[in-house]
């Protein structure tokens, strides 16, 4: 039978999200018929043979180099059979009605050219990537500068992401998210596929340009949903994410506006990165934390020495331009080796380098140079031998907590299980041998449905009553086994739960296996300060 949708994934090192992608494909494909084309961008991860074995019936495509977004799907589109044609990123789950509904609605407006559903993320709030506007320099001033984040419900600055319009309402918008584009081959074959000098980012904006410069319309349609887990080929590459936003912003202004203002509107976006970037380095608590910890250290270093000299500290014993030269000295020499742009073992010898760096150049212009100051030679000596030893100290303390297993410990997950099928059981099995990394808080059962004899744990509760378990189990994350529940309605507990600041992961009962390395895999790569501190929270119940 010839399909109706042709499905087009690009996978680059998601293997497993590509599996379960297409886990809940099948699950459409008893409505609808369709074909699925994989194009591997050069995983070099053993995807092929992974999927090969699994799925034999889709078309797998691979490449011997990692080409890009844009270029791996123009090469899937010269294959596809279908009237339809769905652009479908990799770490997203379809809802087993979007097809059927969103297939309907094209056929019922035949000027839409393009059309998506509501698409949340892994706490269940909306990604507000999934409708947007086209942007012409203001809107990308406003988007790269931060001002859109800044007044999300303002007509003015929330263009970008239409963040001002009810999430809950069918819209005509200006563009979609490439994660997922449903449209008319026939619509795709008149603007040609994608612009190929877009590698990643920024393809999906042209696309929806080109389209709509031929006449058609672009559509929101939020009676459907489907999960966008977001970003994980971009984790596991070594391509810097803002940077490629940055230069797919200004490859769209010189192609679409490049005479918006005689050139002023390229002006514009670039002042908006140079915002933007000042604002990050701001807001980067990772570099804020250490350097108000090293500027500590140095003065500590010289409490120390004035201590030292004078047997106690007065105001009148401390010589302020010997003390803010020298943190001002330190703090440039952390910067030269690079201190605070590396990790681990390498941050902690970097800071020992940078200290004895510091250390040799303060006692060389103050036992050579300033023979006014012949006072002061205790000082920088006791002084620079101090922060010499605690620089580097405070750092290893650090990575030993942070790696310690009582942190660990403190940290962990706290997951609750909605299923009590076989799947369910093996995850709970799996999570008590990451004992380190999670605590099962239970199990939930769907609905009032009996439980099978072969479960042996008491559950918790049903799913009417998710809110209360949460909060009373201080859960932080949320898994759903597929044996039980519907992917439709596990998208609608899961937006359910988005207030609840919980995070969600649904997992495949076709794959066990493959369930079980996401634990491993997704949720350890996630992991940073924001949801450390979450997790924090919610387990002193806050």
């Amino acid at each position: 039978m010839k399909p109706i949708i042709s499905v087009v994934i690009v996978n680059y090192r998601v293997k497993h999200f590509v599996e379960q992608c297409i886990f809940s494909l099948e699950s459409t494909s008893r409505l609808i018929p369709l074909e699925i084309i994989v194009v591997d961008n050069y995983s070099n991860d053993g995807s092929i043979e992974y999927l090969k074995e699994r799925f034999p019936n889709i078309r797998l495509i691979e490449l011997n180099e990692n080409i890009g977004f844009a270029k791996a799907n123009n090469i899937a589109f010269q294959f596809v059979q279908g009237e339809y044609v769905l652009i479908l990123n990799p770490d997203t789950v379809v809802s087993e009605n979007a097809l059927p509904t969103l297939i309907n609605f094209l056929k019922e407006n035949p000027n839409c050219g393009i059309v998506t559903p509501k698409l949340i993320k892994r706490d269940g709030s909306i990604d507000v990537a999934c409708r947007r506007s086209i942007p012409t320099p203001w809107i990308a001033f406003t988007r790269i500068s931060g001002l859109s984040l800044l007044f999300p419900k303002s007509k003015l600055f929330g263009k970008y992401n239409l963040t001002y319009l009810d999430e809950n309402t069918v819209s005509k918008v200006g563009a979609v998210s490439g994660a997922f584009m449903l449209l008319p081959k026939s619509v795709l074959e008149k603007v040609g596929g994608f612009d190929e000098r877009f590698f990643m980012y920024g393809e999906d904006l042209d696309l929806c340009k080109c389209v709509s410069d031929i006449g058609y319309d672009i559509f929101y349609l939020p009676e459907v949903t489907s999960v966008h887990y977001r970003g994980e080929s971009t984790r596991r590459s070594n391509i810097k994410k803002e940077d490629a936003f940055y230069d797919a912003m200004f490859l769209f202004a010189e192609k679409h506006y490049k005479s918006w203002w005689k050139g002023y509107g390229i002006l514009l976006i670039r002042f908006g990165v140079v915002i933007a970037k000042l604002f990050k380095k701001i807001r980067n608590l990772s570099f804020l934390f250490p350097l108000a910890i090293d500027v500590s250290i140095v003065l500590f270093s010289f409490f120390i020495g004035y201590t030292v000299k004078f047997g106690s500290l007065s105001i009148f014993s401390i010589d302020l331009r010997v003390t803010v030269a020298n943190t001002i000295l330190v703090l440039l020499s952390l910067f030269a080796i690079g201190t605070y742009t590396s990790v681990g073992k390498v941050q902690i010898i970097s800071a020992l380098k940078a200290g004895i760096l510091a250390a040799f150049i303060s006692a060389t212009y103050t036992f050579f140079f300033l023979q006014d100051y012949m006072f002061s030679r205790l000082i920088v000596l006791v002084a620079t031998t101090t922060w010499t030893i605690l620089l580097p100290l405070w750092r290893l303390i650090y990575q030993w907590v942070l790696h310690s297993k009582w942190l660990r410990h403190f940290t962990r997950s706290v997951v609750l299980i909605i299923g009590t099928d076989s799947l369910a059981t093996i995850v709970a099995e799996k999570l008590k041998e990451l004992n380190s990394d999670y605590e099962l808080a239970g199990f939930v059962k769907y609905k009032s449905q009996s439980l099978p004899l072969s479960f042996k744990y008491d559950p918790l509760g049903d799913t009417d009553e998710l809110e209360r378990i949460i909060q009373s189990e201080r859960v932080t994350d949320v898994f759903f086994s597929t044996g039980e529940v519907s992917y439709a309605e596990i998208m609608k507990i899961a937006h359910r739960l988005a207030p609840m600041n919980v995070q969600f992961k649904i997992l495949s009962s076709e794959s066990p296996g493959s369930a079980v390395a996401l634990l491993d895999i997704e949720w350890n790569t996630s992991a940073n300060w924001k949801t450390t501190i979450k997790k924090v929270f919610r387990r002193w119940g806050i």
